[in-house]
Protein backbone atom coordinates (compact mmCIF):
# COMPACT_ATOMS: atom_id res chain seq x y z
CA UNK A 1 0.00 0.00 0.00
CA UNK A 2 1.52 3.48 -1.12
CA UNK A 3 1.13 6.48 0.95
CA UNK A 4 -1.37 7.65 -0.93
CA UNK A 5 -3.29 4.79 -0.85
CA UNK A 6 -2.95 4.68 3.16
CA UNK A 7 -3.86 8.11 4.08
CA UNK A 8 -7.16 7.48 1.87
CA UNK A 9 -7.77 4.47 3.86
CA UNK A 10 -7.29 6.32 7.44
CA UNK A 11 -8.64 9.60 6.37
CA UNK A 12 -12.03 7.52 4.54
CA UNK A 13 -12.61 5.25 8.18
CA UNK A 14 -12.85 8.72 10.06
CA UNK A 15 -15.44 9.75 7.77
CA UNK A 16 -17.60 7.60 7.63
CA UNK A 17 -17.26 6.37 11.32
CA UNK A 18 -17.55 10.11 12.53
CA UNK A 19 -21.50 10.03 10.13
CA UNK A 20 -23.31 10.06 13.19
CA UNK A 21 -21.26 12.27 15.65
CA UNK A 22 -22.60 15.49 16.87
CA UNK A 23 -21.41 18.23 18.67
CA UNK A 24 -24.56 18.15 22.20
CA UNK A 25 -25.85 21.75 22.85
CA UNK A 26 -23.69 23.64 25.32
CA UNK A 27 -24.28 24.74 28.34
CA UNK A 28 -22.96 28.15 27.84
CA UNK A 29 -22.66 30.51 24.13
CA UNK A 30 -19.02 30.05 22.64
CA UNK A 31 -18.25 33.14 20.05
CA UNK A 32 -15.41 31.17 17.67
CA UNK A 33 -13.16 34.63 16.65
CA UNK A 34 -11.73 34.57 13.26
CA UNK A 35 -8.35 34.21 14.82
CA UNK A 36 -9.58 30.61 15.77
CA UNK A 37 -9.81 31.62 19.43
CA UNK A 38 -13.22 30.48 21.20
CA UNK A 39 -14.41 33.13 24.18
CA UNK A 40 -17.26 31.45 26.60
CA UNK A 41 -20.00 33.42 28.16
CA UNK A 42 -23.68 34.46 27.57
CA UNK A 43 -24.35 36.40 24.09
CA UNK A 44 -26.09 39.60 24.83
CA UNK A 45 -26.15 41.05 21.54
CA UNK A 46 -25.87 39.65 18.27
CA UNK A 47 -26.44 42.47 15.43
CA UNK A 48 -24.69 43.14 12.39
CA UNK A 49 -22.87 46.15 13.87
CA UNK A 50 -21.61 44.09 16.58
CA UNK A 51 -21.69 40.83 19.24
CA UNK A 52 -21.73 41.47 22.85
CA UNK A 53 -20.71 38.49 25.87
CA UNK A 54 -21.09 38.44 28.98
CA UNK A 55 -17.73 36.63 30.12
CA UNK A 56 -16.76 35.92 33.83
CA UNK A 57 -14.39 39.23 33.70
CA UNK A 58 -17.70 41.22 32.92
CA UNK A 59 -19.05 42.57 29.22
CA UNK A 60 -16.58 41.97 25.79
CA UNK A 61 -17.67 43.18 22.73
CA UNK A 62 -16.60 42.39 18.86
CA UNK A 63 -17.26 43.34 15.25
CA UNK A 64 -18.55 41.42 13.08
CA UNK A 65 -15.20 40.77 11.18
CA UNK A 66 -14.01 39.70 14.51
CA UNK A 67 -16.87 36.57 14.70
CA UNK A 68 -16.37 33.94 12.54
CA UNK A 69 -19.82 32.00 14.21
CA UNK A 70 -21.47 31.72 17.43
CA UNK A 71 -23.09 28.76 18.88
CA UNK A 72 -25.74 29.58 21.71
CA UNK A 73 -25.75 27.31 24.69
CA UNK A 74 -28.79 26.18 26.24
CA UNK A 75 -32.34 27.73 25.98
CA UNK A 76 -35.68 25.85 25.86
CA UNK A 77 -36.18 22.14 26.05
CA UNK A 78 -37.62 22.13 22.42
CA UNK A 79 -35.26 24.80 21.08
CA UNK A 80 -32.45 22.37 22.65
CA UNK A 81 -34.18 19.11 20.82
CA UNK A 82 -34.45 20.85 17.70
CA UNK A 83 -31.20 22.05 18.20
CA UNK A 84 -29.01 18.07 18.36
CA UNK A 85 -31.80 17.02 15.73
CA UNK A 86 -29.73 19.92 13.25
CA UNK A 87 -26.16 18.68 14.62
CA UNK A 88 -26.93 15.28 13.75
CA UNK A 89 -28.26 16.32 10.07
CA UNK A 90 -31.97 14.84 10.83
CA UNK A 91 -33.14 17.70 8.70
CA UNK A 92 -36.27 16.77 8.74
CA UNK A 93 -36.93 16.55 12.40
CA UNK A 94 -34.51 20.05 13.21
CA UNK A 95 -37.71 21.26 10.69
CA UNK A 96 -40.57 19.65 12.30
CA UNK A 97 -38.90 20.79 16.01
CA UNK A 98 -38.18 24.60 14.84
CA UNK A 99 -41.21 24.98 12.93
CA UNK A 100 -43.08 24.31 15.85
CA UNK A 101 -41.14 26.85 17.87
CA UNK A 102 -41.62 29.14 15.19
CA UNK A 103 -45.54 28.43 14.97
CA UNK A 104 -46.08 28.60 18.82
CA UNK A 105 -46.12 32.14 19.70
CA UNK A 106 -45.94 31.38 23.28
CA UNK A 107 -42.81 29.28 22.49
CA UNK A 108 -41.12 31.26 20.38
CA UNK A 109 -41.94 34.18 22.47
CA UNK A 110 -40.28 32.33 25.96
CA UNK A 111 -37.11 31.75 23.92
CA UNK A 112 -34.06 34.37 24.55
CA UNK A 113 -33.82 37.33 22.37
CA UNK A 114 -30.34 36.58 20.69
CA UNK A 115 -31.41 33.24 19.64
CA UNK A 116 -34.88 34.00 17.62
CA UNK A 117 -32.92 35.22 14.34
CA UNK A 118 -30.15 32.22 14.84
CA UNK A 119 -33.43 29.76 15.30
CA UNK A 120 -35.05 30.94 11.90
CA UNK A 121 -31.92 30.93 10.36
CA UNK A 122 -31.69 27.46 11.08
CA UNK A 123 -35.70 26.51 10.34
CA UNK A 124 -35.04 28.03 6.90
CA UNK A 125 -31.92 25.79 6.77
CA UNK A 126 -33.47 22.67 7.69
CA UNK A 127 -36.77 23.20 5.70
CA UNK A 128 -34.35 23.42 2.73
CA UNK A 129 -32.35 20.59 3.31
CA UNK A 130 -34.93 18.17 4.11
CA UNK A 131 -36.29 18.98 0.29
CA UNK A 132 -38.71 21.93 1.48
CA UNK A 133 -37.63 24.93 -0.45
CA UNK A 134 -41.10 27.11 -0.25
CA UNK A 135 -41.43 26.74 3.40
CA UNK A 136 -37.49 27.38 3.80
CA UNK A 137 -38.15 30.50 1.98
CA UNK A 138 -41.24 31.34 4.87
CA UNK A 139 -38.82 31.26 7.31
CA UNK A 140 -35.93 33.31 5.73
CA UNK A 141 -38.14 36.02 4.40
CA UNK A 142 -39.31 36.27 8.01
CA UNK A 143 -36.36 36.24 9.69
CA UNK A 144 -35.17 39.47 7.19
CA UNK A 145 -38.48 41.08 7.82
CA UNK A 146 -38.66 40.71 11.97
CA UNK A 147 -34.78 40.91 12.83
CA UNK A 148 -33.84 43.61 10.22
CA UNK A 149 -30.49 44.34 12.49
CA UNK A 150 -29.52 40.50 12.85
CA UNK A 151 -25.84 39.66 12.26
CA UNK A 152 -27.11 36.86 10.51
CA UNK A 153 -28.33 38.76 7.70
CA UNK A 154 -25.94 38.33 5.04
CA UNK A 155 -26.29 34.35 5.51
CA UNK A 156 -30.32 34.46 5.37
CA UNK A 157 -29.96 36.73 2.48
CA UNK A 158 -27.68 34.02 1.03
CA UNK A 159 -29.47 30.98 1.82
CA UNK A 160 -33.16 32.83 0.61
CA UNK A 161 -31.27 33.25 -2.69
CA UNK A 162 -30.04 30.02 -2.78
CA UNK A 163 -33.58 29.01 -2.69
CA UNK A 164 -35.50 31.12 -5.03
CA UNK A 165 -32.69 30.17 -7.36
CA UNK A 166 -34.32 26.62 -7.06
CA UNK A 167 -37.83 27.41 -6.80
CA UNK A 168 -36.67 29.72 -10.14
CA UNK A 169 -38.25 32.89 -8.70
CA UNK A 170 -35.10 34.52 -10.01
CA UNK A 171 -37.06 38.00 -9.98
CA UNK A 172 -36.71 37.77 -6.32
CA UNK A 173 -32.88 37.43 -6.27
CA UNK A 174 -32.19 41.37 -7.32
CA UNK A 175 -34.15 42.85 -4.82
CA UNK A 176 -32.23 40.95 -2.16
CA UNK A 177 -28.75 42.06 -3.34
CA UNK A 178 -30.09 45.22 -3.21
CA UNK A 179 -30.77 44.64 0.60
CA UNK A 180 -27.30 43.88 1.04
CA UNK A 181 -25.87 46.62 -0.87
CA UNK A 182 -27.83 48.83 0.91
CA UNK A 183 -25.42 47.83 4.25
CA UNK A 184 -22.50 49.30 2.20
CA UNK A 185 -18.80 48.87 2.66
CA UNK A 186 -18.32 44.85 2.17
CA UNK A 187 -21.72 43.69 1.97
CA UNK A 188 -21.83 45.40 -1.36
CA UNK A 189 -19.05 43.62 -2.89
CA UNK A 190 -20.65 40.20 -1.88
CA UNK A 191 -23.38 41.66 -3.33
CA UNK A 192 -21.92 41.58 -6.57
CA UNK A 193 -20.53 37.82 -5.34
CA UNK A 194 -23.72 36.42 -5.06
CA UNK A 195 -24.84 38.44 -8.23
CA UNK A 196 -21.99 36.67 -10.12
CA UNK A 197 -23.45 33.07 -9.26
CA UNK A 198 -26.87 34.24 -10.42
CA UNK A 199 -25.29 34.88 -13.70
CA UNK A 200 -23.48 31.51 -13.56
CA UNK A 201 -27.24 29.66 -12.85
CA UNK A 202 -28.30 31.82 -15.47
CA UNK A 203 -25.39 30.43 -18.09
CA UNK A 204 -24.01 34.07 -18.25
CA UNK A 205 -20.34 32.63 -18.04
CA UNK A 206 -18.04 35.66 -19.11
CA UNK A 207 -20.48 38.08 -17.54
CA UNK A 208 -20.39 35.90 -14.06
CA UNK A 209 -16.40 36.18 -14.05
CA UNK A 210 -16.19 39.43 -14.62
CA UNK A 211 -18.43 40.49 -11.42
CA UNK A 212 -16.23 37.78 -9.73
CA UNK A 213 -12.98 38.98 -10.48
CA UNK A 214 -14.46 42.71 -9.74
CA UNK A 215 -14.86 42.19 -6.24
CA UNK A 216 -11.06 42.47 -5.61
CA UNK A 217 -11.71 45.93 -6.52
CA UNK A 218 -14.63 46.65 -4.75
CA UNK A 219 -13.21 45.28 -1.28
CA UNK A 220 -9.87 44.92 0.71
CA UNK A 221 -11.62 42.37 3.21
CA UNK A 222 -10.09 38.82 3.26
CA UNK A 223 -13.31 37.25 3.28
CA UNK A 224 -15.40 39.04 0.78
CA UNK A 225 -11.76 38.64 -1.14
CA UNK A 226 -11.86 34.87 -1.01
CA UNK A 227 -15.33 34.80 -1.75
CA UNK A 228 -14.61 36.55 -5.03
CA UNK A 229 -12.00 33.75 -5.68
CA UNK A 230 -13.64 30.62 -5.19
CA UNK A 231 -16.45 31.99 -7.54
CA UNK A 232 -13.70 32.98 -10.15
CA UNK A 233 -12.40 28.94 -9.82
CA UNK A 234 -15.50 27.69 -10.32
CA UNK A 235 -16.49 29.76 -13.03
CA UNK A 236 -12.91 29.06 -14.60
CA UNK A 237 -14.13 25.22 -14.42
CA UNK A 238 -17.01 25.92 -16.25
CA UNK A 239 -14.86 27.29 -18.79
CA UNK A 240 -13.10 24.41 -18.81
CA UNK A 241 -9.49 26.12 -17.74
CA UNK A 242 -8.45 24.26 -14.86
CA UNK A 243 -5.24 24.79 -14.26
CA UNK A 244 -6.56 28.28 -13.97
CA UNK A 245 -9.35 27.18 -11.75
CA UNK A 246 -6.41 25.23 -9.79
CA UNK A 247 -4.37 28.29 -9.54
CA UNK A 248 -6.58 30.77 -8.06
CA UNK A 249 -8.10 27.84 -5.75
CA UNK A 250 -4.73 27.44 -4.17
CA UNK A 251 -4.46 31.40 -3.91
CA UNK A 252 -7.49 31.41 -1.85
CA UNK A 253 -6.61 28.46 0.25
CA UNK A 254 -2.70 30.66 0.98
CA UNK A 255 -5.41 33.68 1.81
CA UNK A 256 -7.27 31.99 3.82
CA UNK A 257 -6.45 32.44 7.72
CA UNK A 258 -10.24 31.81 9.19
CA UNK A 259 -10.84 28.63 7.52
CA UNK A 260 -13.97 30.33 5.98
CA UNK A 261 -13.25 29.02 2.27
CA UNK A 262 -10.54 26.35 2.79
CA UNK A 263 -13.75 24.11 2.00
CA UNK A 264 -14.51 25.57 -1.06
CA UNK A 265 -10.94 25.60 -2.14
CA UNK A 266 -10.35 22.03 -1.49
CA UNK A 267 -13.35 20.79 -3.41
CA UNK A 268 -12.52 23.25 -6.81
CA UNK A 269 -9.03 21.52 -6.25
CA UNK A 270 -10.92 18.22 -5.60
CA UNK A 271 -12.96 18.58 -8.69
CA UNK A 272 -9.56 19.79 -10.89
CA UNK A 273 -7.96 16.42 -9.90
CA UNK A 274 -11.10 14.10 -10.91
CA UNK A 275 -11.71 16.11 -13.75
CA UNK A 276 -8.27 15.35 -14.97
CA UNK A 277 -7.30 12.30 -13.71
CA UNK A 278 -10.80 10.87 -15.13
CA UNK A 279 -9.09 11.91 -18.80
CA UNK A 280 -6.05 10.61 -18.56
CA UNK A 281 -7.08 7.38 -16.37
CA UNK A 282 -4.60 8.42 -14.27
CA UNK A 283 -4.62 6.73 -10.56
CA UNK A 284 -2.70 9.45 -8.50
CA UNK A 285 -4.52 12.07 -9.65
CA UNK A 286 -7.66 9.89 -9.14
CA UNK A 287 -6.07 9.82 -5.42
CA UNK A 288 -4.99 13.32 -4.94
CA UNK A 289 -8.67 14.36 -5.89
CA UNK A 290 -9.63 11.66 -2.98
CA UNK A 291 -7.95 13.48 -0.40
CA UNK A 292 -8.82 16.89 -1.42
CA UNK A 293 -12.28 15.76 -0.74
CA UNK A 294 -11.65 14.04 2.66
CA UNK A 295 -10.13 17.80 3.92
CA UNK A 296 -13.62 18.81 2.90
CA UNK A 297 -15.66 16.54 4.67
CA UNK A 298 -13.15 16.07 7.92
CA UNK A 299 -12.25 20.37 8.62
CA UNK A 300 -14.78 21.90 7.15
CA UNK A 301 -17.72 20.18 7.51
CA UNK A 302 -19.89 23.03 8.68
CA UNK A 303 -20.45 23.65 5.14
CA UNK A 304 -23.29 21.55 4.53
CA UNK A 305 -23.11 22.09 1.20
CA UNK A 306 -19.79 21.60 0.44
CA UNK A 307 -20.01 18.21 2.26
CA UNK A 308 -22.31 16.91 0.52
CA UNK A 309 -20.66 17.14 -3.12
CA UNK A 310 -16.96 16.67 -1.71
CA UNK A 311 -18.57 12.70 -0.52
CA UNK A 312 -20.20 12.33 -4.17
CA UNK A 313 -17.44 13.35 -6.00
CA UNK A 314 -15.11 10.81 -3.84
CA UNK A 315 -17.52 8.12 -4.64
CA UNK A 316 -17.28 8.85 -8.16
CA UNK A 317 -13.23 9.11 -8.18
CA UNK A 318 -13.20 5.59 -5.96
CA UNK A 319 -15.46 4.58 -9.02
CA UNK A 320 -13.31 5.81 -11.55
CA UNK A 321 -10.59 3.86 -9.58
CA UNK A 322 -12.06 0.89 -9.77
CA UNK A 323 -12.80 1.57 -13.60
CA UNK A 324 -9.36 1.35 -14.01
CA UNK A 325 -7.96 -1.19 -11.92
CA UNK A 326 -11.30 -3.53 -11.42
CA UNK A 327 -10.11 -3.24 -7.01
CA UNK A 328 -13.13 -5.00 -5.19
CA UNK A 329 -12.19 -2.65 -2.55
CA UNK A 330 -12.65 0.48 -4.49
CA UNK A 331 -16.10 -0.64 -5.82
CA UNK A 332 -17.37 -0.97 -1.76
CA UNK A 333 -15.70 2.37 -1.37
CA UNK A 334 -17.52 4.51 -3.40
CA UNK A 335 -20.66 2.28 -3.09
CA UNK A 336 -20.10 3.28 0.92
CA UNK A 337 -19.53 7.23 -0.03
CA UNK A 338 -22.87 7.10 -1.94
CA UNK A 339 -25.02 5.44 0.16
CA UNK A 340 -23.60 7.49 3.29
CA UNK A 341 -24.92 10.80 1.31
CA UNK A 342 -28.12 9.77 0.77
CA UNK A 343 -28.31 9.07 4.25
CA UNK A 344 -26.67 12.25 5.40
CA UNK A 345 -28.26 14.66 2.99
CA UNK A 346 -31.20 12.78 1.77
CA UNK A 347 -33.04 15.54 -0.20
CA UNK A 348 -30.18 16.80 -1.57
CA UNK A 349 -29.16 17.08 -5.66
CA UNK A 350 -26.31 15.36 -3.96
CA UNK A 351 -27.92 12.36 -2.92
CA UNK A 352 -29.79 12.32 -5.93
CA UNK A 353 -26.69 12.08 -8.05
CA UNK A 354 -24.94 9.95 -5.80
CA UNK A 355 -28.26 7.61 -6.76
CA UNK A 356 -27.52 8.17 -10.24
CA UNK A 357 -24.10 7.44 -10.24
CA UNK A 358 -23.80 4.46 -8.31
CA UNK A 359 -26.06 2.32 -10.34
CA UNK A 360 -23.14 1.44 -12.37
CA UNK A 361 -21.77 -0.15 -9.48
CA UNK A 362 -24.60 -2.32 -8.52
Amino acid sequence: MNPRQASISALLLSVLCCAGFFSAVRAEDVVYLSTGKPEKGSVTKDQIDGVELTTKQGPVQFTVAQVKKVEFGNDSNEWNRAMNNYNQGQWAAAADDFQGLADSKEAFDNLREVTKADTLLKLGESQFWAGHAKEAVVALERLLKEYPKARLKPKAIDRLAEAYSFLKMQQKVMPLLEQLRALGGDYSARATVYEAQMLLEQGKVDEALKKAEGVTRETTDPETVNRGRVMAANIYIKKGAPDKARSIAEEALKADTTGAFSGAAYLIIGNVLLQEGEASKNKEKLQDAILAYMEVTLKYSDDEGATAEAMCRAGDAFAALFKIGQKPEDRARALAMYSDVQSRFNRSKWAEKSKENQKPLQ
